[in-house]
């Protein structure tokens, strides 16, 4: 079917039928790459988080007493550690 033989309605239907699948499509892939943006943002968030606040407390701990420090890095236990950490 050749476009000169179309009526200005059909052409004007499929105009906006391909527009409308363009938009579909590029929401669709917008909506995707948000989607796993999103995620991996969290990820670097949490760690980064967890880790900038235990650098703090180390960094605080050496400079009142390093024993302290090296026993609240070194430990396993989360207990010990969070009672060593909140002593002033």
């Amino acid at each position: 079917m050749k476009l000169n033989n179309m009526s200005v309605g059909m052409r004007m239907g499929t105009g906006f039928a391909l527009l409308l699948l363009m938009s579909v499509i590029m929401g669709s892939c917008a909506f995707w790459l948000t989607m796993s943006s999103e995620k991996k943002v969290e990820e670097m968030i949490s760690w980064h988080l967890i880790k900038e606040r235990m650098v703090e407390d180390w960094t605080r701990l050496l400079n009142t007493n390093s024993g302290l420090a090296m026993t609240a890095m070194s430990t396993a236990d989360p207990a010990l550690r969070n009672s060593l950490c909140n002593k002033p």
